[in-house]
């Protein structure tokens, strides 16, 4: 089937950008290539005199790849017309957020000039929600399984052009002297909650 996507059709760019081509795509699958560029600041600081990709970068290949899928299925993240916009106070084009992270298993390391391959399937379409599983190989051998969720936002600039706060879970707490009651100030969590840890010992 021909490519009728482009990795123009996402709006990540450089430097946030972990897709070089799309392989090939249907509407339920996804083949992309990445060259992992030896010259990226991230390895300055993981990790000096041993550089290893982040873990939590690998994913992000997976997330960009799926939101390259989404886009195939849905015939590209298309910008509102002038008359959307102004009915829906200035929204912008439809941006891909990922919604759900689940069982994310790391096989091996990649290493700076390595060349990734990534395949991400459609498991499910539900209500607006693309549940999506992604797999990323390097040299022909598994380095990443991981499952996850995205959906598809327009964010909205109130009066003013100042973006609103989606995060469900801030707090609303306002207070620009206070740095603990920032708009985006979010409810505390105990140590150890919420992260996951790579079989490289990185913790993402």
């Amino acid at each position: 089937m021909s490519v009728t996507v482009t990795v123009d059709s996402i709006p990540h760019r450089p430097p946030f950008l972990f897709v070089d081509e799309i392989v090939e795509v249907s509407p339920e699958r996804i083949v992309t290539r990445k060259r992992i560029d030896p010259e990226a600041d991230f390895f300055r600081g993981h990790y000096p005199g041993n550089p290893i990709m982040p873990g939590v970068l690998l994913c992000e290949c997976c997330f960009q790849a799926g939101a390259l899928l989404i886009a195939h299925r849905l015939g590209g993240l298309r910008p509102p017309t002038p008359v959307q916009s102004a009915a829906k106070g200035g929204v912008s084009a439809p941006v891909p957020v990922v919604t759900r992270i689940q069982d994310a298993r790391f096989k091996r390391m990649v290493l700076p000039g390595q060349t990734v391959e990534v395949e991400v399937t459609l498991d499910e379409e539900l209500n607006g929600a693309f549940f999506l599983t992604g797999r990323l190989s390097v040299e022909a051998k598994p380095a990443l399984r991981v499952t996850f969720a995205c959906m598809l936002t327009t964010p909205a600039r109130p009066e003013g052009g100042k973006p609103q706060c989606k995060d469900p879970l801030c707090t609303g707490r306002g207070n620009a002297t206070d740095p603990q009651s920032t708009p985006h100030a979010r409810p505390e969590r105990s140590e150890g909650r919420g992260s996951t840890t790579d079989t490289n010992g990185d913790r993402t």
